[in-house]
């Protein structure tokens, strides 16, 4: 039986699981292990390392359940660690570099004023909110959290694909969506759907690599802000919003929600892609990404079933249906009103 000081001391090295998962994706020992089991020394000389560093590095990660040790002594990759692999099709490796990024843990250094002052942690470590820093000031920065934020949708958009129904429908709208990845997934379940993706110009110009294969007349790409009024088109079937919702304060999700509404008919339908807040003590995903959300956003937060109705209902908007994916993440079909 380990004594609960034992288990506290054992969770802070959590730490060192985040930062060496951030490194070994940054010097691409997944991609090296990729060919078979190899030996530290070998994966070492493939990426360019520090042999007895890799190793070290390697071991504590296997003992976390990331790698596989074999009896002599090498490495081969297992079902967790052939996802951070840059080239697998569900890769989660950029959003592993956007957690264990320096910068990022700059604003982890000021989780503090949240909780203490009330202020934003974003903002006082890099000066201004962070989506403002990412497209201003940190250009390379924005492209690690883009493509962290592309990672989520190649795994959401297939249990997304199986959780909705895409009967009828002749076009959809992706908003914030990004380069597309999740309306990519969304259009090839219904080949004869088509799509526009709607997000700021320096993210959306990246949807051809995404939905540039396809006939131009399926999709198109759009900039502009949700947050402006008649920037979201009209016309559409379906409007989609994943991870969008939880990254602002009510009023901001509020404006958000009420110019998909200003944009929809009657018959139109809002899919929002997010999670459900669980207030007990159980542990889910939901909690640790409300402290990502408490920590880099300036008010955005996760939801109880219970605000997210209200949300919903003073924005002109009814919940329809929900749907659970296995990702512990839901998708509300809301209907407006």
């Amino acid at each position: 039986m380990i004594p609960p000081q034992g288990i506290a001391a054992e969770r802070t090295f959590l730490l060192a699981e985040i930062k060496m998962l951030g490194v070994v994706c940054e010097v691409q020992i997944p991609e090296a292990i990729d060919e078979g089991a190899a030996t530290a020394g070998a994966i070492a000389d493939r990426v360019g390392a520090q042999t007895d560093a890799t190793e070290r590095v390697l071991r504590f990660l296997a003992s976390r359940g990331w790698f596989a040790r074999k009896r002599d002594g090498s490495y081969r990759l297992n079902a967790r660690s052939r996802a951070l692999r840059g080239n697998d099709p569900q890769s989660l490796r950029d959003w592993v570099r956007f957690m264990a990024a320096d910068w990022h843990w700059d604003i982890w250094n000021q989780a503090i004023r949240p909780v203490r002052d009330g202020e934003s942690a974003a903002t006082a470590a890099l000066g201004k909110p962070f989506f403002d820093w990412v497209h201003e000031d940190r250009l390379d920065a924005g492209v690690t959290f883009d493509a962290a934020m592309r990672s989520l949708s190649s795994v959401a958009g297939p249990l997304v694909v199986k959780a909705v129904s895409l009967d009828g429908v002749a076009s959809i709208c992706d908003v914030g969506g990004g380069t597309g990845r999740l309306l990519r997934a969304l259009l090839d379940a219904a080949p004869v759907t088509r799509g526009t993706v709607v997000d700021l110009a320096d993210v959306v110009s990246g949807a051809g690599e995404v939905l540039g294969d396809l006939p131009a007349q399926r999709w198109s790409a759009l900039a502009g802000s949700f947050f402006e009024p008649g920037a979201i088109p009209e016309g559409h079937d379906r409007y989609v919003m994943q991870a969008i919702m939880h990254d602002w304060p009510d009023d901001q999700a509020g404006a958000i929600l009420r110019n998909v509404r200003a944009a929809m008919s009657t018959d139109s339908r809002l899919w929002v892609i997010d999670s459900i807040l669980d207030p007990s003590e159980r542990d889910d995903m939901s909690k640790a990404v409300d402290m990502l959300m408490l920590t880099v956003t300036e008010g955005g937060r996760e939801r109880t079933q219970s605000e997210w109705e209200q949300l919903f209902s003073v924005n002109g908007f009814r919940i329809e249906s929900q749907t659970q994916l296995p990702l512990l993440i839901w998708v509300f079909t809301l209907a407006p009103v």
